[in-house]
């Protein structure tokens, strides 16, 4: 079911888009186009909507945010949830001082085939129009089965549990579609209990890597100490890469206060 009410032309055909069966999306693009109801460059959904993946979780203030995977039509949401992020968040999840949000790279951004590419984002509850107030995205390179992944969350929600949220996720993937092993699982819980805010296993699974949410302060600490303590307990190998998201090639600004 799609929601039209309050959308202009060009969210609303989006939308009809969207819930239409995968082998007449590009039809009814093509005819949207046409009629210059949607921008000439706007993209069909690549994949079956994966609507068993919504659920609602409650954070440390008692508030409740529906996690769910992102769409195509979030485009104006993450717009706003991005312009609204201070300077010093902006630069953390750009690594430059982004100023302008495009049609363009927002569309990238919800832009995934629930696959290869996902995408998750934390929306409101309360209120009569729903806001994204954060939003986690990952891509698995083919050539290495590994995964880049990203984090945003708005000023006034951080600190309030969306990290956890992280390692119950792991939990499911351990627990319901059991694609974990007990050296991932291990390497989980000694980022958590080394100082990482939420952990999880990234990829297809069955081994590979994990990926730990931790502030920018305390990453060489934790990854230190788990890679130390993993390879007493274990007696294998394990390496410890810092990632952080970039938004393809573009000028280098200065750090923020340089």
């Amino acid at each position: 079911m799609a929601d039209l009410w309050g959308k202009n032309v060009r969210q609303r055909a989006t939308s009809l888009i969207e819930i239409a069966h995968p082998d007449f999306r590009a039809e009814l693009l093509a005819a949207a186009k046409q009629r210059r109801y949607v921008f000439a460059d706007q993209v069909a959904p690549r994949g079956r909507y994966p609507w068993a993946e919504a659920t609602t979780e409650r954070l440390r203030d008692g508030r409740e945010v529906l996690l769910r995977p992102v769409r195509l039509t979030d485009e104006e949401a993450l717009r706003d949830l991005f312009y609204r992020l201070s300077d010093d968040s902006t630069y953390r999840r750009f690594m430059f001082c982004k100023r302008r949000h495009p049609h363009q790279e927002l569309q990238e951004l919800a832009d995934v085939d629930y696959e290869r590419s996902m995408a998750l984002v934390a929306c409101t509850t309360d209120g009569a129009a729903s806001e994204i107030v954060a939003m986690t995205r990952y891509d698995v390179d083919p050539a290495t089965g590994l995964a880049d992944i990203a984090f945003v969350v708005r000023d006034a929600w951080q600190g309030l549990g969306l990290g956890s949220l992280l390692l119950a996720s792991h939990a499911s993937l351990r627990d319901d579609y059991e694609v974990s092993t007990p050296e991932l699982d291990l390497a989980v819980d000694l980022l958590v209990e080394h100082g990482a805010i939420g952990a999880r296993l990234t990829g297809a699974g069955f081994g590979g890597c994990v990926v730990g949410l931790a502030r920018r302060a305390d990453v060489a600490a934790v990854a230190s100490r788990t890679v130390g303590q993993y390879r007493a307990e274990t007696g294998l190998d394990a390496e410890a890469f810092e990632m952080r998201a970039v938004d393809g090639a573009g000028p280098l600004t200065s750090p923020l206060g340089a």
